[in-house]
C-alpha cells in the first residue's frame, strides 16, 4: 500500500509537470508565432520600387501588424494603421514599439533626391493627476545608402545616417498638467535629403542614390496615476514619399547636341 501510494504521488507529480510544460510550450509559441515578421514583399511606385517592406511588434504582447498592409501610389507608400496605440489606467505604463524594414530602388534613369514621412494620431490625458499622467510618440531609425548612378561601385561602403523625427504639438510628449484634454490631434514629420546626405560625405554623382534601406522604430508610451487615464494612438502614417530625380529634357538634348558638335570637329 504504502509502495503504491508513493508510485501514485509520482505518478500525479509526473502528470503536473507535463501538464505545466505544455501550458508553457503553448504560451512559448503562441508568442513566438505573434513575434513572425510580416513582409508584404515588393511594391512599385512610378519611379521607384519599395523592396521587402517589413514590420514587426518590438513590444511584448502586441502583434506584429502595426501598421497595416501599406499601398502605394504614385511614389508614396501608405499605411493606415488599425491598433496602432498605447492606453493605460489607474497607474499602468503601456508601450507600443513598432519596427519597419525597407527598401527603397530607383527605376533605370531615376534617382532618390528625398525621403519624406509623415503622420499622424491623437492622444488623451484625463482625470486627477500630475505632469506624470503623460504620453508620448517618437519615431528613429537609420537610412542607409548602398548604391549611387546604379553603380555600387562608386561607394567605398554604404553610408550610414541616423535619424528622428519632429512631432507637435509640445515636441510629442504631452502630460495631464499641460496637454490635457481629449482626443488631442498630433502629427510628426520627417524629411531626408538625399543628394546633401552624399554631398557631405563627398560622393561624386551624376543622378544621385539609386538604392537605399530604411529601418525605423516609431514609439507610443501612455504613463497613467491612480486616478487617471492616458491614451495615444496613431490613425495615419503616409509615409515616405519619394522624390525620384530624373534628367530633364532639356538636359538630355544639349548633351546629344553636345556630342553631335564633338563629332563634326572630329571629322574636320
Amino acid at each position: 500500500m504504502v509502495k503504491n501510494s508513493l508510485w501514485e504521488g509520482v505518478r500525479v507529480r509526473f502528470v503536473c509537470s507535463v501538464s505545466v510544460m505544455l501550458v508553457l510550450t503553448s504560451l512559448v509559441c503562441a508568442t513566438t508565432a505573434l513575434a513572425v515578421p510580416i513582409n508584404y514583399g515588393n511594391l512599385a511606385g512610378s519611379s521607384v520600387i519599395y523592396t521587402q517592406v517589413t514590420e514587426d511588434a518590438i513590444s511584448p504582447g502586441d502583434g506584429p501588424a502595426l501598421f497595416g498592409a501599406p499601398t502605394v501610389i504614385g511614389d508614396q507608400l501608405d499605411f493606415n494603421p488599425v491598433g496602432f496605440g498605447a492606453a493605460s489606467s489607474g497607474g499602468g505604463v503601456d508601450i507600443t514599439d513598432g519596427n519597419l524594414i525597407f527598401g527603397i530602388w530607383a527605376n533605370t534613369g531615376s534617382a532618390i533626391g528625398s525621403v519624406n514621412l509623415s503622420e499622424a494620431g491623437d492622444y488623451t490625458l484625463a482625470g486627477l493627476g500630475t505632469a506624470g499622467t503623460s504620453a508620448s510618440v517618437a519615431l528613429s531609425g537609420i537610412f542607409e545608402i548602398t548604391e549611387v548612378d546604379a553603380d555600387t561601385t562608386i561607394l567605398a561602403s554604404a553610408i550610414q545616417v541616423p535619424f528622428s523625427g519632429v512631432f507637435s504639438p509640445s515636441g510629442g510628449t504631452f502630460n495631464l498638467v499641460d496637454d490635457a484634454g481629449i482626443g488631442v490631434a498630433w502629427s510628426g514629420s520627417l524629411s531626408i535629403d538625399v543628394d546633401a546626405v552624399l554631398l557631405a560625405e563627398g560622393v561624386n554623382f551624376e543622378f544621385g542614390a539609386t538604392k537605399v534601406n530604411l529601418d525605423l522604430d516609431n514609439i507610443l508610451v501612455s504613463v497613467s496615476e491612480a486616478s487617471s487615464v492616458s491614451s495615444i494612438a496613431k490613425k495615419d502614417f503616409d509615409g515616405f514619399t519619394v522624390t525620384a530625380v530624373v534628367p530633364e529634357p532639356t538636359t538630355t538634348l544639349l548633351l546629344g547636341l553636345g556630342l553631335l558638335g564633338m563629332s563634326a570637329i572630329r571629322r574636320r
